[in-house]
C-alpha cells in the first residue's frame, strides 16, 4: 500500500510579457478528491481551489482559517492568470462533512460543503464458493469468491489470498493469491489430497477494510488398491481354488469394507458377482470356489464417501480340457508367386473357443515326409488363427497346438495347396506383311532345372507344339515366328507340368500375315490428262488370304504421297485408286488431286501398309 502522489502543488507564475489585466476576485473552480494513505494513517480529502489573479484570498474550513499545503498564502496578486492551490482535509469519520468558505476583503465569494467522510476506509464483505463438496483423489475443485463493500459496490484490482488447512489442523497455509477482476471476483483451482478446509482473506488498505470469508470444506475420497491372488492357477476338474485379496489405502489396511468376488468365462465380456464379504482387521478377504471350466476372477470394492472404488487385476484359473483344431485353405491351386491363406480354429472338446493359445503353422513339400515349422500365432478371442503362405511348389500344410497345463495337444488334418508355374508373355507386332517376324518372349518362375517351355499352334482345334526350349537361369525364354504364307495363325506359350508344379499356358495370340500389290497403273488418261483425272488410276490387289482394310495405307507417286481411306479389300479382289475426286464405292477409291500424278513417260508407284512397310513397287 502506498500514499497517493499529488502533482502541481502551489501557485503558477505567469510568463506573459504584458501587464496583467485587473479582474474581479472570483473562485474559478473548487473540487475535491480522496487521497488514500497507509492503513495506520488518516485518509485525506484533497481540495483543488482555482482563484482569479490579482488578489489575496481568505479560506476557512469549518470556520477555521487554513493555508495551502505548500504553506503559501492564497495570494494571486502577482499572478498573471488563474492559479490552483491545494489543501488537504484530514478524514476522521465516515459521516464527516466540512464547510469551505472562500472570501476576499471580507466579502464571501463561495461557501460550500464537501463530503469528506466519503474518503474514510470502507468496510467490505468477502464470500467463498466451491464447485464440489466431495471429489475423487486427483481431481480438481474450483474455489471462487467475491469482494464487495458493505453497500454492494464491487471492489476491483485488490489482492485476495486463498488459504487452506487439512481437517483437524489449526494453522492456515497460503494456497495462492489473485487480484479481483472488474466484478470483484477471484477464482482458484486446487487439487486436495485429503479432506481440506478453505477460506479467502483480504488484507485492509487505506481505502477498504480487511475481511475473511466463511470456511468451506472439500472432502476427498481416498484412493484404494485391491490386490488378488489364487492359490493354484491350474487345477483339474472338481478341485477347489482359493481366491484372496487385500484392500489398502496409501499402503494402510482398510477393514470392514465390503468386497465382491466376480467371474467371467473366456470369450465373454460381462462380469458376474458371486458373493460379497467384509474385509477383516488387516483388510484381507478370501473366497473358495470350484470352477468347472476355465474362468477369470477379480475382486471389486464399491466407492463410499470416504474411499474411492477399486477393482483388482483379474486372475485366470485354468481347468485342463481336450482341444480340437480345424484347418481351411483359401485356394486349392494357386499360381507361383501368389499368396494363400491357411486358417484354423482351436476349440475345447465341448465346442468352446480357445483364445490366446499358441498355434504352430507347419509345411512339407509333396513327396517329403518331415514337417518344417513356418511360424506361430496366438488364437483370437474366437479361437481363430490365420497364416499367409506363398508356396513355390506343391505343398502340404497342417496346424499344431502343443499340450500345456490348460489345454491338451491337438493337430489339424493335412491340407494341400497345388501350384502352377507363373508365366508371362509379351509379343512384338502380331499383324504385318508376309515375310515379317513376330517374337514371343517372357519368363517362367520360379526357375526349375527340369522345366521346359513350349510354343504351340492351334491347328483344326488342337494345340500342337512347334518348338520347345529350356528357359535361362533367370526364367527368360524367346520364340520367333515367320509364317511362309498369308493367313491367320493362333499361338500360345505353355509350361508343361513337373513333379513340383502344374502346367500353365498363356492366352492365345493370333498372328496375321497379309499381302497386296500394285498390279497396274493406267497413267495415260483418254484425251487431256488434266481434264480426265479419274481415268488415271492405279490398281491394287489383295494377293493374300486375309481381308485387308486399306485405312492408313499409303500410295506413293513421288513426290505425291497420300494416305488411303478406310476400304475393305477381300482376298483376290482389286480396287482402282483414281487420281481425281469422286464418291468412294466398291472397286473405286478417289485421291482428290487436282492434277495428274502419274508421268506418261515412265514412273514408279509404291504401296506401304499402315505401319510404313513397303508392300509393293510397280515400274513402267
Amino acid at each position: 500500500m502506498t500514499s497517493a502522489l499529488v502533482v502541481g502543488i502551489g501557485a503558477t507564475a505567469s510568463t506573459a510579457a504584458e501587464e496583467p489585466t485587473e479582474a474581479d476576485p472570483s473562485v474559478v473552480e473548487l473540487r475535491d478528491e480522496c487521497v488514500y494513505t497507509p492503513v495506520n494513517q488518516h485518509n485525506t480529502n484533497l481540495l483543488r481551489l482555482v482563484l482569479a489573479p490579482g488578489y489575496a484570498y481568505d479560506v476557512t474550513v469549518n470556520g477555521a482559517a487554513v493555508q495551502p499545503d505548500d504553506d503559501v498564502a492564497f495570494d494571486t496578486t502577482e499572478a498573471s492568470g488563474d492559479t490552483e492551490f491545494l489543501h488537504s482535509i484530514a478524514v476522521t469519520a465516515p459521516t464527516q462533512s466540512d464547510t469551505v468558505v472562500v472570501s476576499q476583503g471580507g466579502s464571501s465569494l463561495l461557501e460550500t460543503v464537501v463530503d469528506s467522510g466519503a474518503c474514510e476506509q470502507q468496510p467490505t464483505t468477502l464470500t467463498i464458493q466451491r464447485s464440489a463438496s466431495l471429489i475423487d483423489h486427483g481431481d480438481t475443485v474450483a474455489l471462487t469468491g467475491e469482494l464487495r463493500t458493505t453497500d454492494g459496490s464491487t471492489v476491483a484490482g485488490e489482492s485476495v489470498v486463498l488459504e487452506r488447512r487439512f481437517v483437524g489442523v489449526t494453522s492456515w497455509t497460503t494456497h495462492g493469491t489473485q487480484s479481483t477482476d472488474g466484478a470483484g471476483r477471484v477464482s482458484f483451482t486446487a487439487k486436495p489430497s485429503k479432506h481440506t478446509q478453505y477460506r479467502l482473506r483480504y488484507e485492509a488498505t487505506g481505502r477498504y477494510g480487511g475481511q475473511i470469508s466463511d470456511i468451506t470444506r472439500v472432502d476427498v475420497r481416498q484412493p484404494t488398491t485391491l490386490s488378488i491372488a489364487v492359490d493354484d492357477g491350474t487345477i483339474k476338474r472338481g478341485q477347489t481354488v482359493t481366491v484372496s485379496g487385500k484392500l489398502t489405502s496409501s499402503s494402510s489396511a482398510v477393514p470392514g469394507r465390503p468386497v465382491s468376488l466376480q467371474y467371467r468365462y473366456p470369450g465373454t465380456t460381462t462380469w458376474k458377482t458371486v458373493t460379497t464379504k467384509d474385509t477383516g482387521s488387516t483388510g484381507r478377504v478370501s473366497f473358495a470356489r470350484t470352477p468347472s471350466k476355465h474362468v477369470e476372477y477379480r475382486l471389486r470394492h464399491a466407492q463410499s464417501d470416504a474411499y474411492a472404488g477399486s477393482t483388482s487385476a483379474s486372475k485366470t484359473v485354468l481347468v485342463q480340457q481336450p482341444t480340437t483344431l480345424s484347418i481351411a485353405r483359401s485356394n486349392s491351386t494357386i499360381t507361383a508367386g501368389k499368396s494363400v491363406t491357411i486358417s484354423g480354429r482351436l476349440r475345447t472338446g465341448d465346442g468352446v473357443n480357445v483364445s490366446g493359445e499358441k498355434v504352430t503353422f507347419q509345411r512339407r513339400f509333396v513327396g517329403a515326409t518331415s514337417w518344417t515349422t513356418v511360424s506361430s500365432k496366438n488364437t483370437s478371442s474366437t479361437g481363430r488363427v490365420s497364416f499367409t503362405a506363398k508356396p513355390s511348389r506343391h505343398t502340404e500344410y497342417r496346424l499344431v497346438h502343443s499340450s500345456n497345463t490348460s489345454y491338451g495337444y491337438s493337430k489339424s488334418p493335412v491340407t494341400r495347396v497345388s501350384v502352377r508355374a507363373a508365366l508371362t508373355l509379351t509379343t512384338s507386332r502380331l499383324s504385318g506383311l508376309l515375310g515379317r517376324t513376330t517374337t514371343f518372349k517372357g519368363t517362367v518362375s520360379p526357375y526349375y532345372s527340369k522345366q521346359t517351355v513350349q510354343l504351340q499352334r492351334r491347328v483344326s482345334g488342337t494345340w500342337r507344339t512347334v518348338s520347345t526350349k529350356k528357359p535361362s537361369s533367370s526364367g527368360a525364354y524367346s520364340f520367333s515366328v515367320k509364317p511362309s504364307s498369308t493367313g491367320k495363325y493362333t499361338y500360345r506359350v505353355r509350361v508343361p507340368a513337373t513333379d513340383r508344379r502344374y502346367s500353365a499356358a498363356s492366352s492365345s495370340k493370333t498372328v496375321v500375315r497379309y499381302a497386296a500389290k500394285i498390279t497396274s497403273i493406267h497413267y495415260d488418261a483418254a484425251g487431256n490428262d488434266w481434264h480426265n483425272l479419274n481415268d488415271e488410276y492405279a490398281v491394287v490387289k489383295n494377293t493374300g488370304s486375309v481381308t485387308i482394310n486399306l485405312k492408313d495405307w499409303t500410295l506413293d507417286a513421288t513426290p505425291q504421297r497420300k494416305s488411303l481411306p478406310s476400304y475393305t479389300l477381300s482376298p483376290g479382289k482389286s480396287v482402282r485408286i483414281h487420281t481425281g475426286s469422286g464418291s468412294q464405292r466398291t472397286g473405286h477409291i478417289y485421291l482428290g488431286y487436282n492434277s495428274p500424278i502419274w508421268n506418261n513417260d515412265g514412273d514408279v508407284g509404291r504401296l506401304y501398309d499402315r505401319y510404313g512397310n513397303r508392300a509393293s513397287t510397280y515400274r513402267y
